[in-house]
């Protein structure tokens, strides 16, 4: 009985052991871009955010995404592996998409409120400068800093969580009825087309010949000088604001949501590179 009992109390420390490191690998460079040295910098960094702020932060490089989506590899890789910190397990992981050459942020729990839409793609426009230059190490540095500044501000006046509402399949019927809708549209452009083809085929058919004598006056014609005198300029010049690229303060409160596979609520968003 005692030897059973030790083998089961080993059993369980080397079950809670292995789910500990695993969760505790936070810089996942399944690339091979990263030095050793910069993943136990960025690890560093990582465990103060979470001192700091309460939020678990994840970084993965691969271009094994398993036939996924970056969002949905991101979101489940993050809640797959016991990643998060808090009831709601908040925090946040990017992932360096390599085979589509994509990187995605995925947020949960508290950090869907501080990191809105705007913020995500601030982040990722900074992220992604490094990361069309090759330089893995500094995109993810940068990450890390900016997750460090706004997870100091907080989240943001006005901000609100909207849902991902994606567009409803259209039925058989549906289709049906939209033909029956715009069909009457199609027969009376087809009418008006061949009504009009046969009125101007009609017209050239009936035109006389004429020579081109017809045009020309009795008298003749004579073809006199002409000079152009240039006067003045008068040069107008109209200022053109550029608009900005950023989103706009319309959408800066905004967290968009949806749920991942295993159900839990992520926010998110990513850029090409």
């Amino acid at each position: 009985m005692q030897t059973f009992l030790t083998i089961t109390l080993l059993w369980l420390l080397i079950g809670s052991s292995w789910a500990a490191g695993l969760a505790s690998s936070h810089v996942v460079d399944e690339y091979d871009v990263l030095s050793q040295s910069d993943i136990d910098a960025l690890q560093q960094q990582i465990d103060s955010l979470a001192a700091d702020h309460g939020l678990d932060v994840v970084i993965v490089i691969t271009d094994q995404v398993a036939g996924k989506s970056s969002r949905d590899f991101a979101d489940d890789y993050y809640d797959n592996n016991g990643y998060g910190i808090g009831p709601e397990a908040s925090g946040l992981l990017m992932l360096v998409n390599m085979a589509e050459r994509e990187v995605w942020i995925s947020t949960t729990g508290e950090a869907i409120d501080i990191f809105t839409d705007q913020r995500i793609d601030t982040i990722n426009d900074s992220v992604v400068e490094h990361l069309a230059d090759g330089a893995f190490h500094a995109a993810a540095q940068t990450f890390l800093n900016q997750v460090d500044v706004y997870a100091r501000q907080g989240v943001p006046a006005g901000q609100y969580r909207e849902p991902e509402t994606p567009p409803e399949p259209v039925s058989f019927w549906g289709k049906l009825l939209q033909m029956a809708l715009y069909w009457p549209i199609f027969v009376a452009a087809l009418i008006v087309s061949a009504v009009s083809t046969i009125a101007i085929s009609a017209g050239h058919r009936v035109m006389p010949k004429t020579s081109a004598s017809a045009y020309q006056p009795p008298s003749g014609f004579t073809i006199t000088s002409v000079q152009d005198r240039f006067l003045r300029e008068t040069t107008n010049r109209v200022k053109i604001a550029s608009s900005s690229s950023s989103g706009g303060s319309s959408t800066g409160g905004r967290s968009t949501t949806h749920s991942s596979s295993s159900g839990r609520t992520h926010g998110g968003g990513g850029k090409k590179f």
